[in-house]
């Protein structure tokens, strides 16, 4: 189990390693990706670190340990995902990084897939280049 505060990179570990989460928010995307996890069954609701209690932990842990099935589904499909390490993945990076060096732009203007698109994608089984 993985109790942590809801950034991306945690939440994305946590759901690689096929682990239940326990998430308490308290700035930014992080509220966004605890409903996402108990959305997608692999955390309870979360707990704002505003309203965070000893005994709403306990009780949020003990909740988030009945989800120990589907965090193993969920990052075993994610495990499976190929990812960016797809020749289709790596050539649309690259070809979006030209075009914006051919309009005047840097790699910094490029739009590339957010976190959350791509976790998105990967928790629906859905794969390919962008």
């Amino acid at each position: 189990m993985v109790v942590h505060h809801g950034g991306a990179g945690t939440t994305a570990a946590a759901v690689a390693a096929g682990r239940p989460q326990v998430i308490c928010p308290f700035v930014a995307d992080q509220p966004f990706w605890g409903r996402r996890m108990a959305h997608l069954g692999v955390a309870p609701p979360p707990i704002s670190q505003r309203r965070l209690t000893a005994v709403k932990l306990a009780e949020a842990i003990d909740q988030a340990a009945g989800f120990a099935s589907e965090a193993a589904e969920l990052g075993s499909r994610v495990r499976a995902e190929r990812g960016t390490r797809s020749r289709a993945a790596a050539g649309g990076v690259i070809r979006l990084y030209v075009r914006a060096g051919r309009r005047g732009g840097c790699h910094r203007q490029v739009a590339l897939p957010s976190a959350a698109m791509l976790l998105r994608h990967r928790a629906a089984g859905i794969s390919g280049s962008w």
